[in-house]
Protein backbone atom coordinates (compact mmCIF):
# COMPACT_ATOMS: atom_id res chain seq x y z
CA UNK A 1 0.00 0.00 0.00
CA UNK A 2 3.00 2.39 0.84
CA UNK A 3 4.11 2.03 -2.77
CA UNK A 4 0.87 2.54 -4.22
CA UNK A 5 0.69 6.11 -2.48
CA UNK A 6 4.44 6.71 -3.43
CA UNK A 7 3.39 5.92 -6.71
CA UNK A 8 0.43 8.21 -6.72
CA UNK A 9 2.43 11.28 -4.93
CA UNK A 10 5.02 10.81 -7.67
CA UNK A 11 2.98 10.51 -10.45
CA UNK A 12 1.00 13.79 -9.25
CA UNK A 13 4.24 15.95 -8.57
CA UNK A 14 5.28 15.38 -12.48
CA UNK A 15 1.75 17.36 -13.13
CA UNK A 16 2.01 20.26 -11.19
CA UNK A 17 2.34 23.37 -13.53
CA UNK A 18 5.11 25.66 -11.62
CA UNK A 19 4.90 28.36 -13.89
CA UNK A 20 4.24 31.67 -12.58
CA UNK A 21 2.12 33.32 -15.44
CA UNK A 22 3.53 36.41 -17.76
CA UNK A 23 5.50 39.14 -16.44
CA UNK A 24 4.84 42.60 -17.19
CA UNK A 25 6.55 46.34 -16.79
CA UNK A 26 3.73 48.56 -14.90
CA UNK A 27 3.56 52.02 -14.84
CA UNK A 28 1.52 55.32 -15.57
CA UNK A 29 2.84 58.79 -16.87
CA UNK A 30 0.76 61.44 -17.35
CA UNK A 31 2.84 64.00 -19.46
CA UNK A 32 6.48 64.99 -20.03
CA UNK A 33 7.00 66.64 -16.96
CA UNK A 34 8.15 65.54 -13.80
CA UNK A 35 9.46 61.80 -13.42
CA UNK A 36 9.93 59.70 -17.23
CA UNK A 37 11.03 56.82 -16.03
CA UNK A 38 7.60 54.77 -17.54
CA UNK A 39 8.38 56.23 -20.99
CA UNK A 40 11.99 56.10 -21.50
CA UNK A 41 13.48 53.25 -18.96
CA UNK A 42 10.97 50.69 -17.83
CA UNK A 43 13.62 48.73 -15.92
CA UNK A 44 14.62 51.64 -13.27
CA UNK A 45 11.03 51.90 -12.08
CA UNK A 46 10.40 50.84 -8.99
CA UNK A 47 8.60 47.51 -8.09
CA UNK A 48 8.21 47.91 -12.23
CA UNK A 49 7.10 44.57 -12.84
CA UNK A 50 4.03 42.73 -12.19
CA UNK A 51 2.98 39.09 -12.29
CA UNK A 52 -0.10 39.07 -14.58
CA UNK A 53 -2.11 36.66 -15.13
CA UNK A 54 -3.70 38.01 -18.60
CA UNK A 55 -2.58 37.19 -21.79
CA UNK A 56 -0.98 40.22 -23.06
CA UNK A 57 2.05 43.17 -21.84
CA UNK A 58 0.70 45.99 -23.54
CA UNK A 59 2.35 49.59 -24.04
CA UNK A 60 -0.64 52.56 -25.02
CA UNK A 61 1.62 56.03 -25.86
CA UNK A 62 -0.39 59.09 -26.38
CA UNK A 63 1.24 61.78 -28.09
CA UNK A 64 -0.43 65.17 -28.99
CA UNK A 65 -0.48 65.66 -32.36
CA UNK A 66 -0.09 69.37 -32.88
CA UNK A 67 2.31 69.02 -30.85
CA UNK A 68 4.65 67.39 -32.27
CA UNK A 69 4.93 64.30 -30.72
CA UNK A 70 5.03 65.19 -26.77
CA UNK A 71 3.87 62.80 -24.70
CA UNK A 72 0.04 63.22 -23.21
CA UNK A 73 0.30 59.52 -21.26
CA UNK A 74 1.86 56.57 -21.16
CA UNK A 75 0.92 53.48 -19.82
CA UNK A 76 2.47 49.67 -19.45
CA UNK A 77 0.72 47.17 -18.18
CA UNK A 78 -1.12 43.61 -18.90
CA UNK A 79 -4.00 42.98 -20.20
CA UNK A 80 -6.58 40.12 -21.58
CA UNK A 81 -8.32 41.80 -24.67
CA UNK A 82 -6.28 44.63 -25.66
CA UNK A 83 -8.63 47.58 -27.83
CA UNK A 84 -6.19 47.28 -30.44
CA UNK A 85 -2.92 44.91 -31.56
CA UNK A 86 -0.21 47.06 -32.07
CA UNK A 87 -1.84 49.66 -33.83
CA UNK A 88 -2.00 53.28 -34.58
CA UNK A 89 -5.07 55.42 -34.31
CA UNK A 90 -5.18 58.94 -34.77
CA UNK A 91 -7.86 61.56 -34.25
CA UNK A 92 -7.51 65.75 -34.25
CA UNK A 93 -6.47 66.09 -31.10
CA UNK A 94 -4.21 62.63 -30.14
CA UNK A 95 -2.05 60.16 -31.74
CA UNK A 96 -2.52 56.94 -30.34
CA UNK A 97 -0.20 53.98 -30.22
CA UNK A 98 -1.35 50.34 -29.32
CA UNK A 99 1.54 47.73 -28.58
CA UNK A 100 0.77 44.08 -27.33
CA UNK A 101 2.89 41.07 -26.86
CA UNK A 102 3.06 37.51 -25.06
CA UNK A 103 6.48 37.08 -23.61
CA UNK A 104 7.96 37.98 -20.15
CA UNK A 105 8.91 41.83 -19.87
CA UNK A 106 8.25 42.35 -23.87
CA UNK A 107 6.79 45.50 -23.24
CA UNK A 108 9.77 47.46 -23.00
CA UNK A 109 10.15 49.50 -25.58
CA UNK A 110 8.86 53.43 -26.41
CA UNK A 111 5.80 52.45 -27.52
CA UNK A 112 5.91 53.56 -31.19
CA UNK A 113 7.65 50.87 -32.74
CA UNK A 114 5.70 47.55 -33.24
CA UNK A 115 8.79 45.45 -34.41
CA UNK A 116 8.75 46.56 -37.97
CA UNK A 117 12.78 47.48 -39.42
CA UNK A 118 14.79 44.32 -37.01
CA UNK A 119 14.62 45.99 -34.17
CA UNK A 120 12.44 43.61 -32.35
CA UNK A 121 8.94 45.08 -29.92
CA UNK A 122 11.44 46.22 -27.11
CA UNK A 123 13.41 48.84 -29.47
CA UNK A 124 16.48 47.57 -28.14
CA UNK A 125 18.07 46.69 -31.97
CA UNK A 126 19.07 43.69 -30.53
CA UNK A 127 15.43 41.74 -31.55
CA UNK A 128 15.03 40.93 -28.01
CA UNK A 129 11.23 41.73 -27.58
CA UNK A 130 8.48 39.95 -29.21
CA UNK A 131 5.36 40.83 -31.35
CA UNK A 132 2.10 39.28 -31.14
CA UNK A 133 1.19 35.73 -32.30
CA UNK A 134 -2.09 34.81 -31.87
CA UNK A 135 -2.82 31.70 -30.37
CA UNK A 136 0.63 31.75 -28.07
CA UNK A 137 0.78 32.66 -24.70
CA UNK A 138 -1.56 32.06 -22.13
CA UNK A 139 -0.16 33.49 -18.76
CA UNK A 140 -1.92 31.15 -16.99
CA UNK A 141 -1.23 31.37 -13.00
CA UNK A 142 0.37 27.89 -11.16
CA UNK A 143 -2.12 25.08 -11.82
CA UNK A 144 -3.04 21.45 -10.84
CA UNK A 145 -3.85 18.70 -12.98
CA UNK A 146 -3.70 14.96 -12.65
CA UNK A 147 -5.51 12.98 -15.13
CA UNK A 148 -2.36 11.36 -16.13
CA UNK A 149 -2.24 10.19 -12.20
CA UNK A 150 -5.97 8.96 -12.11
CA UNK A 151 -4.79 6.82 -15.51
CA UNK A 152 -1.92 5.58 -14.16
CA UNK A 153 -3.14 4.26 -10.99
CA UNK A 154 -5.84 2.72 -12.64
CA UNK A 155 -2.58 0.64 -14.69
CA UNK A 156 -0.93 0.35 -11.43
CA UNK A 157 -3.82 -1.54 -9.43
CA UNK A 158 -4.66 -3.50 -12.46
CA UNK A 159 -1.27 -5.02 -13.00
CA UNK A 160 -0.52 -5.10 -9.65
CA UNK A 161 -3.89 -7.20 -8.70
CA UNK A 162 -3.41 -9.18 -11.82
CA UNK A 163 0.19 -10.13 -11.61
CA UNK A 164 0.17 -10.97 -7.96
Amino acid sequence: MRLLIAFVLVICALQVDVTSGLKCYACVQNGIKGDRKCELSAKDVPNGVVNCNKKYCVIRRIEYVDQGGAVFSFYRGCEQSPDFINSEVTDSQFKTYFRSCTTDRCNDGNGISNGAGGGGFGDDGGGSGALLVPGIGGGAASAFSCPIAIISLLIFLLIRFALF
